[in-house]
């Protein structure tokens, strides 16, 4: 027990701390880091939901869960512009690129005004609340857990064909999984579909692959693409979408082999 509270004091500890980060220092990389203790934190939540029936885990998470996802839409931008650099296109997009710096720039304004007055503190209770669920947590109830997801990743592999709705659930689920088993000191082998350690930055790549498509796409629907730019940007799309295909038919082999 005392591994989960110490587990959760280590979770406290680093989204304090990014909290408190001071606005220059916020880099590309300090946005993913919140975003992936703010993860383990709700993958945590999971394991405690399970294991407690009077854990409140949507309430309790619903103040981390506007912070992850603020965060995300900045990194989402800096992830786009990343992978159109990739395309070396840089030249002919100046001003759709513009365009996601000034998006960026919002969106930043968005997060760092979530961050003003004391949110860490209110967070900090939330924190709190949480310790005494942990309580509840036991070798029973822990086994049951795992078999759960052993019986939903079988019922995975029994499938002929996954639909693209399907890998964003099995990437969640993935996830939580991975980020349990390392709390619970539960080894990959007992679990098949964590020994494909390489799945998780797949189903990542994929998932970036194709939040980027689709904002893209919002962006030409609303005109905010420069009509001389718009051949590029449907290349872009093109290409895209190929890249997104050959991941998703490399999952399901993956997945379902």
């Amino acid at each position: 027990m005392k591994t989960l509270t110490r587990y959760l004091g280590r979770r406290e500890i680093a989204i304090y701390l990014l909290m408190k980060r001071p606005r220059d220092k916020f880099t590309t990389h300090t946005f993913h880091r919140l975003r992936v203790e703010i993860k383990k934190l709700n993958a945590f939540f999971q394991l405690i939901g399970f294991c407690s029936d009077d854990f409140k885990r949507k309430k309790t998470f619903k103040p981390f869960g506007k912070l992850f996802r603020q965060a995300g839409k900045v990194r989402e931008l800096q992830l786009e512009k990343k992978v159109l650099k990739k395309y070396k296109l840089d030249n002919l997009l100046i001003d759709y690129l513009e365009s996601l710096n000034k998006l960026r720039a919002v969106e930043k304004e968005t997060f760092f005004s979530m961050l003003k007055g004391k949110p860490a503190s209110k967070l900090k209770k939330k924190f709190q609340v949480i310790v005494p669920h942990i309580f509840k947590i036991d070798s029973i109830k822990e086994a049951e857990y795992l078999a759960e997801y052993k019986i939903l990743f079988n019922e995975i592999q029994t499938q002929q064909a996954l639909e693209p709705h399907q890998i964003h659930h099995i990437r969640k689920w993935l996830k939580e999984l991975w980020y349990n088993c390392k709390i619970l000191s539960i080894e990959p082998q007992n679990i098949p579909v964590l020994n494909k350690s390489y799945l998780p930055a797949l189903l990542g790549k994929w998932h970036d692959y194709d939040i980027i498509i689709n904002h893209i796409k919002f962006m030409i629907q609303n005109g905010k693409v420069n009509y001389q730019e718009i051949n590029c940007i449907e290349n872009i799309i093109e290409k895209l979408s190929s890249d997104r295909e050959s991941l998703f038919n490399n999952l399901l082999t993956d997945l379902i082999a």
